[in-house]
């Protein structure tokens, strides 16, 4: 889950095709890794990095492949911080 928020963070082109499809693919991976290779082949610490390296890499290139119709909204990614900075309605008034 949290490799999808990364994916929508991060990615202009992410789509719910993308994150769906992220969210099955690290399940597999994950499912994979517990139940069928030997118990000192990852370590606990290392599944949830490679669960949201898995979910962001494969969403991403689901999202690419399926194409994105409707753009991202405004100020939703970590792309629009300097629009976010120049707009003056942001500005806290005292």
């Amino acid at each position: 889950l949290g490799g999808v928020f990364i994916l929508g963070f991060v990615s202009k082109k992410a789509n719910k095709q993308g994150a769906y499809a992220a969210l099955i693919v690290s399940t597999i991976v994950m499912v994979f890794i517990k139940y069928f290779l030997p118990p000192t082949a990852v370590s606990y610490w290392a599944y949830s990095l490679i669960s949201i390296s898995v979910s962001v890499v494969s969403g991403y290139i689901v999202s690419v492949l399926t194409g994105n119709k409707v753009s991202a909204p405004k100020y939703t990614t970590i792309h629009d911080i300097t629009e976010i900075k120049a707009d003056s309605s942001w500005e806290v008034r005292h």
